[in-house]
């Protein structure tokens, strides 16, 4: 079959010589006018991205680098989930970074960390806003790697420090385990996990990576307000948050992922986390799809804390119906267009 040897003789190229027929292959799609754009009909960018993603997978490239909202993003072509969804939608969680934008337009200072920061994708945008002191927090090797050079790619200040380690409650190495095709689902394995085991975790190559407490790498005084922290780190959102209450608990907003299946199968507390953030904020609601929330949006800390338990409280989730939800935590109803309490 001709596609097979061809895609067989495109395999035998040096990796050079596959890169370069890999773009040539991107500019004739970005300049056709017909052609391959004609075939593709509706759609056309989206397939086009997607189509050149295909291609690098057949030629054995490791890396692609596909421009979007975010900017000129490098990802791993076998991570089919984070950056595959930046290749078809040109996007990510356009929500979340609304928000962030919104918090710090026409603010002179600001801080914002990223916990789970991947490869860039939430960080980058708010890192364009120079005035805007960043932290970027990844545990896995590759992820921060490709992290390090978008950043430098796409950002022209030097308000960036960048971590690769676990942020937990407790200074060490932990036992991190990788998934092969969701390389935003890579996790801190705890001894005491739960049996569970819905995604296979059990199965997952592991690694050993360096854990800090987020109190003993920065100061509450030393980060410029408005403060944001985001976290997005597959259930150790309890621990991370109980070796960061100092500075979590004092930012004016919190984006946070809040997974109980995750959670409890790293020996985390859901009720210790939903008590935490009840003590710290003030009101709170749940991230929507397409909405960035505004101050209408927001209700009392309390009753969304009792949402939170009863979702909690459910059990018998699939990989299908995975009972995840982002929620924001502000302290006043004005946090969330850029006033620091």
């Amino acid at each position: 079959m001709p596609g097979v040897h061809g895609r067989q003789s495109a395999r035998g190229l040096p990796p050079a010589a596959r890169l370069r027929l890999l773009w040539a292959l991107s500019d004739a799609i970005e300049a056709a006018p017909g052609g391959i754009r004609g075939a593709l009909g509706k759609g056309t960018e989206q397939g086009g991205r997607r189509l050149l993603w295909a291609l690098a997978g057949a030629l054995g490239a490791r890396s692609l680098e596909i421009g979007g909202r975010q900017g000129s993003i490098e990802g791993l072509v076998q991570d089919r989930d984070v950056f595959g969804r930046y290749v078809e939608e040109g996007s990510w969680d356009a929500e979340v970074c609304d928000l962030v934008a919104q918090i710090f337009h026409g603010q002179p200072t600001g801080t914002f960390l990223d916990i789970g920061a991947n490869i860039g994708l939430t960080l980058i945008p708010v890192a364009q806003h120079t005035t805007v002191r960043c932290y970027g927090f990844e545990p896995e090797p590759r992820n921060f790697a490709l992290l390090a050079r978008n950043i430098e790619r796409n950002v022209s200040g030097d308000n960036v420090r960048l971590f690769n380690l676990a942020l937990l409650d407790e200074d060490g190495t932990v036992d991190f385990e990788l998934s092969e095709r969701n390389f935003g689902d890579h996790r801190v394995r705890s001894v005491g996990r739960a049996a569970s085991e819905v995604f296979r975790e059990d199965q997952r190559r592991l690694i050993q990576v360096p854990s800090r407490r987020l109190d003993g790498l920065l100061t509450p005084a030393d980060l410029p307000r408005p403060v944001v922290a985001k976290i997005d780190a597959q259930g150790a959102e309890q621990q991370i948050y109980a070796g960061g209450c100092g500075i979590l608990g004092s930012a004016d907003v919190l984006v946070m992922e809040y997974w109980p299946y995750g959670i409890e199968r790293m020996g985390g507390d859901t009720d210790r986390l939903v008590q935490a953030i009840e003590k710290d904020f003030r009101f709170g609601c749940f991230l929507v799809k397409r909405r960035v929330p505004r101050p209408e949006d927001l209700m009392a800390i309390g009753d969304l804390a009792g949402q939170m338990t009863k979702i909690a409280a459910r059990k018998g989730i699939t990989a299908e119906d995975i009972n995840t939800h982002d929620v924001v935590l502000t302290k006043s109803r004005s946090s969330l267009g850029g006033a620091a309490r």
